[in-house]
């Protein structure tokens, strides 16, 4: 046993995590002080200084170094740079280090062109004392660097942009300043120069674009601080908003609003201004996708029917399942599909009749109360988020819902204005100038503010709202802007104020001035991803203990660096534990500041933590743990580290990805993602694994499900040559049945030949192994190729053998699949109608029950048929037109097409 430093807790000596607390009980991070920043190198050089040494004695040639040195260090520190190292009549400086400026790059290239006149002036003295004259040529370049502390306790700075920094230096002439690529991007407003020819500069695999800097127009870059803003010229927005939201109440019909604009526009101030002014006149659901871009497919729908039903995440299952009834009602099938979204049922579904669900769902909603929907970060959406949405928009009906979705300015693929019959594009643009000089001074709240000084802070913001709040924060916090005797007075350094080119690097630049503590915690949260819980933040923290850890939390969040977030609140039952990044932007700063060494343990020890306190809560545990090993393992290859530890990594999350990938992939789920996630796991698993057949067999059924069937029938042959060559006789046939069904499908005369005969030999296998899915799956292909042969008794029974087997396997995809063969065999094969309607009016009873809409369409449509062949013709279109209605919901019109042809004579 072992005791827990911070609460004394006495804890297996395997535990890695505190069961009291929560605390890490692991060793500090290896390279928990190790930075990784954007930085801009100086490298200088003198020009034909050996022939100068060789004429000089040494004492008099080390003073000339030694006058030259001090000139360099002083003209580089006054700008903000760091000299590095002093290597003979080399002098190395960073810009970035200790400390990051949002400038740095600015900063670097006119202290570079300030050295030449430097050096010029220490001309006049050596060529009067010593008849020496020096000459220059410097290379600058910007780049990521890691940042550690040497062997003296001074950052030593470690990259390939050093490098590139010297190889410029190498190749520029006397007197010349040549300047990388990224630098020049970073500089461009601010200097003039002019390209020169890729440079073959050794060390480097291609070309170099460097350009010669000409001069340098200087502009100083402060950092930045977030603070609260007002909403500001959004009024027309607003007004579209409330307009449609009016119109929602009065036709009682669902509306959508896509809200695009690039990062720090105000499409969230936007969308809160508009929830806020509404009051109690409408229920808000509001869920956020997460900012992986993958995985976590229906969390903003789970997160709304969680919000909806009041459900805590720590609720156990049966409480969950209670809420999610009473809220519902009476209607059992919804609440079972909805319960199956959440994770608190077993079973399978169709994406269709998942979609069907939820649109019932919001529309009991709606008709209570008028309803808004609010889908924030919609650039990170899969495409199965994206068809739910589209769903919801074109079948809504007799209910007042408004779909809010905001993303990026590109609109995610398929969410577009057609999308529903009623459906607007709002993209947000940057403020103008004069908007932008309202928000100053609204954000000043007091004072008197010169016209020229609010022209020129309204300037540098670039009209982003969050550019000005950024600005004004820095300024006041270090009195470069202060408030006097009723007016803003700025000192001289203002005037050379000039932003960076991207909010990432304002907001780097604001990280890294953030005091030690909170700088770490902010990396190791940016790890565990946008939505923050004290505890997940603490067991990160082997250095800090829960109150630690909460007190810099909420540090962070008064500098409006985090805010409070319910979501991650309700997760714990603490109303003041839950926090999440202010905006995305901010957390990829924070991430990509933490070293990739450090990365790869975050990653680890958050996927460690899943696993020891989430397991029984979360229903998407193996792909979030799956996402964080695969993370660490990729960091890790990145790092060049390729011992035991690396693979077992790439094993283990290869087995967290592909069960939840076949668990996507048996529900016949969002086939877009399991495909993702099943890719993943093939290219992790090691060869020999016992899940790589298993794997590669959820892989192709995925495939297939998502129509890439040339891609499935490839997988599915790779499948079976390595099952082959594991001489698994049951997964080979798997494979082989797998194959066979989709060339029934996809190419039916494949089969001709020898086709039954290879899938009894497969069904005989699947027996002896008593393996019942092999078998039910075996036995309804079989049916496929009896009823296309005629042999309708035999169809009939392997389906009626092959539904017992999927309904004690609670498989209801399957038996979904089976139920609806079953109806077309028993319908055109010898059955005396009588028996036909009794049976099909039991599959319709079923799906009904159990919420399978496509079986439903398929046993009205038999029902239509029979009533049309009795005689019974309106009986027959009305159930036609049932079918239809249902049918046409997923597009599965060929349910629909059949029966028509059958009835509309």
């Amino acid at each position: 046993m072992v005791a827990c430093h911070h609460c004394g807790e006495e804890t297996p000596h395997q535990a890695r995590f505190c069961p009291q607390c929560g605390s890490s009980l692991s060793a500090p991070l290896a390279a928990d002080h190790d930075v990784r920043k954007v930085v801009t190198v100086v490298f200088c050089d003198l020009v034909r200084s050996t022939p100068l040494g060789e004429r000089l004695d040494p004492e008099p040639f080390s003073a000339v170094l030694n006058r030259y040195h001090q000139i360099a260090d002083a003209l580089f520190r006054a700008h903000g740079g760091t000299v590095q190292k002093f290597i003979g009549d080399a002098v190395v400086a960073v810009f970035g280090v200790p400390t990051l400026h949002e400038d740095d790059a600015l900063r670097a290239v006119t202290a570079a062109s300030k050295l030449g006149p430097a050096v010029h002036e220490l001309n006049e003295r050596l060529d009067r004392e010593l008849d020496v004259r020096l000459s220059l040529r410097i290379g600058v370049n910007t780049g990521e660097v890691l940042v550690r502390d040497g062997p003296d306790g001074r950052p030593q700075v470690l990259g390939e942009a050093v490098n590139l920094a010297a190889r410029l230096e190498q190749v520029a002439e006397a007197r010349e300043i040549l300047i990388g690529d990224q630098t020049f991007q970073l500089v461009r407003d601010a200097v003039v120069a002019e390209p020169v020819r890729a440079l073959p500069l050794r060390g480097t695999a291609a070309p170099v674009d460097a350009w010669r800097l000409l001069a340098v127009h200087p502009e100083s870059r402060s950092q930045a601080r977030r603070i609260s803003a007002p909403l500001v010229g959004r009024l027309p927005d607003l007004a579209l908003l409330e307009a449609t939201f009016d119109r929602v109440v009065a036709d009682r019909r669902c509306h959508l609003v896509t809200v695009l604009g690039e990062a720090g526009v105000g499409k969230t101030r936007l969308i809160d201004e508009f929830a806020g002014r509404l009051g109690g006149l409408a229920t808000v659901l509001q869920g956020r996708c997460r900012s992986y871009g993958e995985g976590i497919t229906y969390w903003p729908v789970a997160r709304m029917i969680r919000q909806s039903a009041r459900i805590l995440d720590d609720d156990p299952p049966g409480m969950s399942y209670a809420k999610l009834a009473e809220l519902v009602g009476e209607d059992r099938g919804m609440t079972g599909r909805l319960a199956s979204v959440l994770g608190l049922r077993e079973g399978t579904v169709e994406p269709e009749d998942t979609y069907w669900t939820f649109l019932r769902f919001l529309n009991l909603l709606a008709r209570r109360h008028p309803l808004i929907l609010v889908v924030d970060d919609l650039q990170w959406a899969q495409p199965a988020l994206i068809a739910l949405v589209e769903h919801v928009a074109q079948w809504s009906r007799d209910a007042p819902l408004l779909l809010v979705c905001c993303g990026r300015s590109e609109p995610p693929a398929g969410l577009h204005p057609g999308a529903a019959r009623n459906a607007v594009e709002l993209e947000l643009s940057p403020l103008n100038d004069p908007q932008t000089q309202e928000l100053v001074g609204h954000l000043l709240q007091e004072g008197h503010l010169a016209a020229e000084l609010r022209s020129r802070l309204a300037e540098a913001a670039a009209g982003y709202p969050l550019f000005v709040e950024e600005l004004l924060g820095m300024l006041q916090d270090d009195r470069t802007l202060r408030l006097v005797d009723g007016h803003w007075a700025v000192g001289s350094e203002l005037a050379d104020i000039r932003l960076p080119a991207t909010l990432h690097a304002v907001l780097a630049a604001r990280l890294d001035e953030l005091p030690e503590p909170e700088r770490l915690l902010l990396g190791r949260a940016a790890v565990v991803g946008s939505h923050l819980r004290t505890a997940a933040i603490a067991a990160l923290s082997p250095d800090r203990d829960r109150q630690e850890v909460m007190e810099i939390l909420t540090s962070l969040a008064r500098r409006q660096l985090l805010h409070p977030d319910l979501v991650a609140a309700e997760a714990s039952r603490r109303s003041d534990d839950g926090f999440r990044f202010r905006h995305t932007l901010i957390r990829e700063a924070a991430y990509q500041s933490v070293s990739k060494e450090a990365r790869a343990e975050l990653h680890q020890r958050y996927a460690d933590w899943l696993e020891q306190t989430e397991r029984d809560h979360e229903p998407e545990i193996d792909e979030m743990v799956g996402f964080h090993l695969e993370a660490a393992f990729r960091l890790r290859v990145e790092l060049n580290q390729s011992d035991s530890a690396t693979r077992d990594l790439a094993r283990v999350a290869g087995e967290r990805l592909a069960s939840a990938g076949h668990a996507l992939a048996v529900r016949g789920d969002v086939p877009d993602t399991a495909t993702d996630l099943l890719k993943r796991a093939v290219a992790l698993l090691p060869d020999g694994h016992e899940l790589q057949v298993d794997t590669l067999l959820d892989l192709a059924g995925a495939l297939r499900d998502a129509e890439q069937f040339t891609e499935a029938l490839h997988v599915f042959q790779q499948a079976h040559d390595v099952a082959t060559v594991m001489d698994d006789a049951r997964r080979t046939a798997h494979a082989t049945l797998g194959r066979l069904d989709l060339l029934w499908f996809t190419q039916p005369s494949a089969l001709a030949d020898g086709g039954r005969s290879t899938i009894e030999a497969a069904l005989r296998v699947l027996e002896d192994a008593n393996d019942d899915l092999g078998l039910a799956r075996s036995l309804r292909l079989s049916a496929y190729v009896d009823f296309a042969a005629g042999r309708s008794q035999a169809a009939r029974g392997a389906t009626e053998r092959a539904i017992g087997i999927a309904r004690y396997l609670r498989d209801e995809r399957l038996e979904a699949q089976l139920l609806r063969l079953h109806c077309v065999v028993l319908f055109w094969g010898p059955a005396p109608l009588e028996e036909v309607v009794a049976v099909t009016e039991r599959a319709l009873e079923r799906a009904r029950e159990r919420g399978m809409r496509v079986v439903e369409a398929a046993a009205l449509s038999m029902l239509a048929r029979v009533a049309a062949m009795r005689g019974d013709f309106e009986q027959a279109r009305r159930l036609n037109e049932d079918a239809r209605g249902i049918a046409t919901e997923f597009a599965d019109g060929m349910t629909w097409a059949a029966g028509f042809v059958s009835v509309s004579a």
